[in-house]
């Protein structure tokens, strides 16, 4: 990202953003942008960083239980 407008405008097209970087936390945010910041990216679980594929997994899984 070049600048913090450019953080906000894309934060603003996700329901959860994520970020690695404390950069962008310390301005007066818009409201409904509540970035989640982990620091460490690799003790991050897969599922915190990508929800969007642990929900469409539990999506095909219980799609495939017999009725």
């Amino acid at each position: 990202m070049e600048d913090f407008s450019e953080f906000v405008d894309l934060a603003r097209g996700y329901s959860n953003v994520i970020v690695f970087d404390d950069t962008y936390l310390s301005f007066d945010l818009p409201e409904g942008i509540e970035p989640e910041l982990f620091q460490d990216p690799l003790k991050a679980e897969f599922w915190q960083i990508l929800p969007e594929v642990e929900l469409a997994f539990c999506k095909i899984w219980t799609a495939s239980l017999p009725a």
